[in-house]
């Protein structure tokens, strides 16, 4: 989660994007405590068998990695990639 979040705020900085806070690892673990006894919305997607949102926001940040510094920001890629696993598992 961590390493995500990491990827991410290295990227929005290279565009630049501006971040709402200092240390992103931080405030995505702050996030993680607040809401632990949720179902995220992936989660409930992966469940139901609907498409998830994984592109639009880790995809997002491989792309835009690629794009404004060169980076595959590899941690965010191998989430899209175990997403859609998880989503196709059950098609099969």
């Amino acid at each position: 989660m961590g390493e995500l979040a990491g990827e991410a705020a290295q990227v929005a900085k290279a565009i630049p994007v501006e971040l709402p806070f200092l240390d992103p690892i931080l405030a995505v673990d702050e996030v993680a405590r607040r809401t632990a006894d949720n179902i995220s919305s992936m989660l409930q997607d992966v469940l139901r068998g609907a498409t998830t949102e994984v592109d639009a926001i880790n995809g997002a940040v491989v792309t835009d990695g690629r794009a404004e510094r060169g980076s595959a920001a590899p941690a965010n890629r191998a989430i899209c990639s175990q997403v859609k696993a998880l989503s196709v598992r059950d098609k099969i």
